[in-house]
Formats: C-alpha cells, sequence, structure tokens
C-alpha cells in the first residue's frame, strides 16, 4: 500500500504568505495577489506606472493586485512581505473585489499612532507565522484581518467596475504569461514580433500594452532582465566577460558593457573589481538580484534582532 505524505512547505497558510526578503533590486514584477512591505532596516524606491516614491524604515505601503512594481534599495534593504489573497474576506466583505488601495507612503496618511498599530500588527504576524506554534493559523488570521481591517479604515482606495475588474484581471494574466516567458528564455534571441504572433495579438497592442504595465518597452525589459542575471554571474563566478554575455543573453561583450553601464552606473568590470576583495558569502549577499528570501528561522533571528517590538 502507497504511504501518503502532507507536504508542508512555506506557504503554509492557504490565502497568505509572509516572507522575509533582503532586497537589493527587483525587476519590474506584477503578481495577483494585495501584498503589503514594511520597511524593517534601509530605504527602499518603488517605481510604478511613471510614480516614484521613496520608503525609509519603518514606513509600509500596499500594492493591490495586477500593479506593476520595481524596487530598489539604496543598500541593501530588509523587507517583511505579507501577500493575501483576497478570497480570503470575500465572503464577509465582498465590497472588497471592487476596492483598489491608492499607492500611497503608509506614514504619510496614517496618524501616527495607526501606523505603529498597523508595523506591531505585521511583524507579530510575521513572529506567528514563522514560529509556527499550536494554533498559530488562528492568531495569523485574526492578525490578518486586523491589517485588513487596518488598510481599509485609513488607506485611499477607488472603486472599480465589474467590467474593470475582467479587464485589468485579463490583462494581468496575459503579462504574467509573457513575463514567465521571457524569464525562461531570456538567453534565446526575443522579439516581440514573435510573442505577439503566440498570443495572437497585433505589435502594436503588444507594445503598448507592455509599456502601460511597466512603463518601458519591451526590449529595455529584457535588457534589464538580462543585465542582472550577468550580474549574479559577475559575483558569484570567475567566468570571463564573452561567457557572462552570452550566459545572460547578450550577443557579445560590447552589448553587455553599453546595457549594464546604462542599468548600474558600472561597467562589469568595475562592478566585478569592488567585490574581488571580499569573501564569497559578502558576495552571496550582493547578489539580491531578484530577491534573497530569508529561511523560517533566518527570520525569526532578525526579527529578534530588531529587538523593538514586544510580539504578542
Amino acid at each position: 500500500m502507497q504511504q501518503e505524505y502532507e507536504l508542508i512547505d512555506h506557504s503554509i497558510l492557504k490565502n497568505v504568505k509572509v516572507f522575509l526578503v533582503n532586497l537589493d533590486y527587483r525587476t519590474p514584477h506584477i503578481h495577483g495577489d494585495m501584498e503589503m512591505c514594511l520597511i524593517l532596516n534601509g530605504s527602499v524606491t518603488l517605481f510604478s506606472r511613471s510614480r516614484q516614491l521613496h520608503f525609509d524604515k519603518d514606513d509600509f505601503f500596499l500594492l493591490s493586485p495586477c500593479t506593476p512594481h520595481e524596487l530598489r534599495a539604496d543598500k541593501h534593504a530588509l523587507i517583511l512581505s505579507i501577500q493575501i489573497k483576497k478570497s480570503l474576506c470575500m465572503d464577509y466583505y465582498p465590497q472588497i473585489n471592487g476596492m483598489e488601495f491608492l499607492l500611497v507612503s503608509g506614514r504619510s496618511v496614517f496618524p501616527s499612532e495607526k501606523a505603529n498599530l498597523l508595523r506591531d500588527t505585521a511583524i507579530s504576524l510575521a513572529y506567528a507565522y514563522f514560529s509556527m506554534e499550536k494554533g498559530f493559523e488562528f492568531k495569523c488570521m485574526s492578525l490578518v484581518n486586523e491589517l485588513l481591517y487596518l488598510f481599509v479604515c485609513h488607506l485611499p482606495t477607488v472603486c472599480l467596475s465589474e467590467d474593470g475588474q475582467k479587464k485589468q484581471w485579463i490583462h494581468y494574466e496575459r503579462i504574467q504569461e509573457i513575463t514567465e516567458y521571457i524569464d525562461a528564455h531570456y538567453t534565446e534571441k526575443l522579439l516581440l514580433t514573435d510573442i505577439a504572433e503566440m498570443q495572437h495579438l497585433s505589435l502594436h497592442y503588444l507594445s503598448h500594452l507592455f509599456k502601460d504595465y511597466f512603463q518601458m518597452s519591451f526590449q529595455q525589459y529584457l535588457a534589464a532582465l538580462r543585465c542582472e542575471k550577468a550580474r549574479q554571474l559577475l559575483l558569484l563566478t570567475n567566468l570571463n566577460l564573452l561567457d557572462i554575455s552570452l550566459e545572460s543573453g547578450f550577443s557579445d561583450i560590447k552589448y553587455l558593457n553599453k546595457a549594464f553601464a546604462k542599468q548600474y552606473g558600472y561597467s562589469p568590470r568595475e562592478y566585478r573589481a569592488q567585490f574581488d576583495l571580499e569573501e564569497l558569502p559578502s558576495k552571496q549577499r550582493s547578489i539580491l538580484s531578484t530577491q534573497e528570501f530569508l529561511s523560517p528561522k533566518a527570520s525569526l533571528i532578525s526579527l529578534n534582532r530588531l529587538g523593538e517590538t514586544a510580539f504578542g
């Protein structure tokens, strides 16, 4: 008789995911959940739909589903991220489905005491989530609902029509499929005409859809992704520049040098030289190219080191 096993991973709650992440840069991306980000250390600049917002330590923001965004840290930033599916509260608060939260600095719109309460609630949620003590699921869901209550009461919102919600989700699924394809094939020759044909879309429509979501062209998005892959190889391997060019999708060193300098302000050789004297663990911390997720154990250590909040 085949034995059955229950596989338990980091995503332990059906409608909620909590994680700590070290971040230096995150390429433009979208996802289908609400996401609250609390800056625990460092500072972050967020780019979304031609807007640029800066967040310092203890500030926070809430991203509505299907919101394209890009993140850059001034130095290494530690972020607490809480992703929540709207389906969590649809039964008892159905209006959440048509609610779009405006992207603002939480500290700028929340009363001071409420901002502090939200910060403490988010950290308490993270602590319960990673500790996984008996009954932690109930505590987590209680704290998630407290966060949602604070969002609804204190963040500015707009109401989307049913038709607007459907169009938004169709565009999101299309963009998600396209970006996943690009992530899987960035080392190959990629043309927007080929992707448009694959998606049964006109080149004109797809080009504008891409710019509407990411405020950059398809070629700029692809170059940014390839530069991030090149940065990983520069820090963590001894590959020469030609091999790095090919491994990251550039046809030769000239194109790598041009795109890399535009993205980071350094040539690949200059960028690598900054880390030549550092030990590998430091290089691994410096990679932070998309996101470096902390394990539950490491997350608890980081939370305890903050030493500023008493966890309930």
